[in-house]
């Protein structure tokens, strides 16, 4: 009977403490919403802290900001309809259709995405290229991953000569242009004042990579002392903001994995396309040039640059 006493009072205080638990949290939040709307009220935003939460303030501000970014660029949106992630997707499909057709493809951005356009213009132009190299492909029944890897095959990117650019073995310096393949470790560095612990050296660079609780990273320019700052994404992929420049690089997520970058200074368009292996092939839309991924069983990636038919590797 004691017994049963005792842990009849264990369940009680373990009530009350998580009752407690919740109503600290709850009066904390409403501190939050309330220290929050203050904040957008001196901004020009009005928000009643009783309804809205802190981050449905932050959410409809930036779709604010977005319609208003989109409409200095002849695009109109509605932020009361519209998310700043819809916009943006809308404006994607708009743009790359755009884009296609001053080089000959025709693609309604009613009915396809920028992903699927790209992806039918890969294919397409990738046959073109190989064929110049002796390599005949059917870009209707080859993807240009599935043409990538018998060229490879046949080329034997590691040992041979490869468009006049001859690699017997991996150079010193390891490359990487994002953090995808980065190794994190966790050991702690100091930067200024504070202390940062888990970090992962750029392949290549010299800068370090932080992961932020939402899955983004954050990267450190050693040499200048600066930070750009990750933000992820519901779709997964993360916008980038330069603290030193002000601008912004908003990521988009594709289907396969991989991950779109728009400019939004330069109004520049950076794409990505995830292969089976891991790997990302990048479309530079400004300059035209193609950089291939060869995803390795390490989990690294060697690239090779199509304009210049030089390779580069990350070990």
């Amino acid at each position: 009977m004691k017994a049963k006493t005792i842990f009849t009072a264990i369940i009680v205080l373990a009530i009350l403490s998580v009752a407690t638990y919740a109503q600290d949290y709850q009066a904390q939040q409403k501190i939050k919403d309330r220290d929050r709307a203050a904040y957008w009220a001196q901004r020009g935003y009005t928000f009643d802290h009783r309804y809205m939460t802190s981050y449905s303030m932050d959410q409809k501000v930036k779709d604010i900001e977005r319609a208003k970014y989109w409409n200095e660029k002849g695009y109109s949106f509605n932020a009361d309809y519209m998310t700043a992630y819809s916009m943006d997707q809308k404006v994607k499909d708009i743009e790359r259709a755009k884009y296609w057709k001053e080089k000959g493809y025709i693609f309604n951005p009613d009915y396809m995405t920028a992903y699927s356009m790209d992806q039918k213009v890969k294919d397409i132009e990738r046959a073109k290229y190989w064929k110049k190299q002796g390599f005949n492909f059917d870009p209707n029944y080859m993807t240009a991953y599935s043409m990538d890897r018998a060229a490879k095959e046949n080329l034997g990117r590691k040992q041979t000569q490869v468009s006049g650019a001859k690699s017997s073995t991996k150079p010193t310096t390891p490359y990487s242009s994002s953090t995808r393949f980065a190794r994190f470790i966790s050991k702690q560095v100091q930067i200024g004042d504070k202390n940062y612990t888990g970090y992962a050296v750029l392949p290549g660079t010299t800068n370090l990579a932080f992961r932020n609780s939402d899955g983004s990273v954050d990267i450190y320019d050693t040499k200048t002392g600066s930070w750009k700052m990750g933000f992820q994404n519901s779709d997964g992929s993360q916008d980038t903001y330069d603290l030193e420049s002000g601008s912004w690089k908003l990521g988009f997520a594709n289907p396969d994995g991989s991950q779109d970058e728009y400019d939004m200074d330069k109004s520049s368009w950076s794409l990505g396309f995830g292969n089976p292996d891991g790997s990302q092939d990048t479309y530079d839309m400004e300059s035209g040039t193609w950089k291939l991924g060869f995803g390795n069983s390490d989990g690294t990636q060697d690239t090779y640059d199509m304009e210049t038919g030089t390779w580069e590797f990350e070990w």
